[in-house]
């Protein structure tokens, strides 16, 4: 499956889709996709097709408007006859949403120091498109937070630190523990449970892990002496009924659960799933799994009532962190997320990635983050973590022959923390290998040593030193881009509209060269 991640549209822009020439897909074909052609609102149910032409000297080309936020699945059909058709491979064009914030001051001075919070970074009434990749999220744990007395200061910490999003903690109702304590998902039976449960050495030791966990890692919730209400572990299932003998087949519901390294598609409380028999999950007590079935039609209350709370979420917040989805069914979460985005189009959805998550997030329009820490969230933890750049002394490279073949010899600094970054610059002896110094020889290159010069002395007169190769990296890359645009537009149409092979070949006749001087 292919996915691709666009920019937000702040601008209505064009993306052209482009298929190889002498592909199959000019044998009767058809780009299918849900992309509003019209350039409209996206809608995940409507779909449009674009006859494409019968050439196959040339590649096919499909200009798809872009101007909202949307998950945009698209597939070519080809065949002669309709009872031959083929439908390849679906991939997907996931549009980032538009997000607004209120625009800060410079953090550094005209000298590039640091200012202090009374003058750096300080709010400004404009308001400016924030990035996806600028956005610093901090979760905050109510039960870090002490009495919701205190919570403004620490609000008002995350503020002053730069934070751009802070998903809200919530106290603890009855049984509930976060903002969202039900758990959406499909087709949770009994019969899973009919049997004897497997009495062996895995049951032993999850009892023990989570024993020692729930009541005597300093980490843990430590939950103290065992009660009624605080049994030997959590249930694996909450009994409903209306007396103690009731039938457990039509009252105790399935408490919802994580696995290691699970697949999120997977639903672990049903058949041929044996999870919970063989104690492979980390249940939640407070927490039922929910009936939804294959669609509204199998619990319109239950659509409907999760409906109107997805959608007053999204009338509220600027996101969703989409957390504890495990064996949530893809369908069910894609109808929630929508119903969410007609409330709000821009609205910003993600997890935690890995490799399973992938085709999950690209169909519910989710964007990634690569990681997530647990911090808890007060003065004292945040003052804590990396905030300050400083310079280490020079390393002293010693210098010496091997055999008469002159050698350097570097040390890695005892002090080295973590995120240092440690530059090495070498040197020819007697080469001057600077563009301007090309430039005498090559007149036509003036421009570009201007050009380069101009961006790399603005780096220097603005950038932090730790980001210098990071823009050094950058300005390298379009100058290469450019070069390569400028000589592919030299070619004839032929090679400038056919094949990849074709244009490769081509350029493969071009020549870079230069001047070394004899010393």
């Amino acid at each position: 499956m292919k996915y691709v991640r666009l920019p937000p549209a702040y601008v209505p822009y064009i993306l052209r889709v482009s298929i190889d020439a002498e592909t199959p897909a000019s044998i009767n074909g058809v780009f299918k996709t849900n992309s509003p052609l019209d350039g409209g609102r996206f809608n995940r149910a409507r779909f449009t097709e674009c006859k494409l032409p019968s050439d196959f000297s040339k590649p096919i080309q499909i200009d798809l408007p872009i101007s909202h936020a949307g998950a945009l699945v698209f597939w070519v059909e080809y065949g002669e006859l309709p009872s031959q058709r083929i439908k390849g491979r679906e991939g997907y064009f996931n549009v980032d949403p538009v997000l607004r914030i209120k625009a800060r001051s410079p953090i550094l001075s005209s000298g590039l120091s640091p200012l202090p919070p009374s003058s750096g970074a300080v709010l400004q009434e404009d308001t400016v498109n924030l990035p996806l990749d600028g956005l610093l999220i901090l979760a905050a744990v109510s039960k870090w937070m002490g009495p919701m007395s205190e919570w403004r200061n620490h609000f008002a910490e995350a503020k002053d630190r730069g934070y751009t999003m802070l998903p809200p903690p919530c106290k603890n109702v009855g049984k509930a523990t976060t903002l969202t304590r039900f758990v959406i998902n499909s087709n949770t039976t009994p019969s899973m449970f009919d049997g004897k449960r497997q009495a062996d050495g895995d049951c032993h030791g999850y009892i023990k892990n989570r024993l020692t966990y729930a009541r005597l890692d300093e980490n843990g919730p430590k939950l103290g002496e065992i009660t009624k209400a605080n049994p030997l572990v959590e249930t694996y299932l909450t009994r409903c009924g209306p007396k103690p003998d009731s039938d457990p087949l039509v009252y105790f519901l399935a408490n919802n659960s994580w696995i290691w390294a699970a697949d999120p598609l997977k639903n672990s409380a049903l058949l041929p799933s044996k999870a919970y028999l063989g104690h492979e999950v980390i249940v939640w007590g407070d927490c039922d799994k929910l009936r939804c079935g294959s669609g509204p039609e199998d619990n319109p209350w239950l659509w409907s009532h999760i409906t109107s709370y997805i959608t007053s979420l999204a009338a509220t917040f600027d996101g969703f962190r989409v957390d504890n989805r495990h064996s949530t069914p893809l369908h069910v979460g894609v109808s929630m997320l929508d119903a969410a985005r007609v409330v709000k189009p821009d609205l910003y959805v993600w997890f935690a990635k890995n490799a399973k998550d992938r085709g999950y997030g690209a169909h519910v329009r989710a964007k990634f983050i690569i990681t997530s820490y647990d911090v808890p969230v007060d003065a004292k933890t945040l003052k804590g973590l990396p905030h300050k750049l400083f310079e280490m002394s020079p390393v002293v490279v010693p210098q010496g022959l091997d055999d008469e073949i002159p050698y350097s010899e570097i040390i890695v600094p005892e002090y080295f923390p973590p995120g240092s970054i440690v530059l090495f610059e070498t040197h020819l002896q007697d080469h001057d290998a600077s563009l301007e110094d090309q430039a005498d020889d090559f007149s036509y290159l003036k421009n570009v040593a201007q050009w380069f010069k101009d961006r790399f002395d603005r780096i220097k007169a603005t950038a932090p030193p730790f980001l210098h190769p990071n823009y050094f990296a950058l300005v390298i890359s379009e100058a290469y881009k450019a070069a390569h645009r400028s000589v592919v537009e030299q070619c004839s149409e032929f090679v400038l509209t056919g094949h990849d092979f074709t244009l490769n070949l081509a350029l493969c006749a071009i020549q870079m060269y230069g001047m070394v001087k004899q010393i």
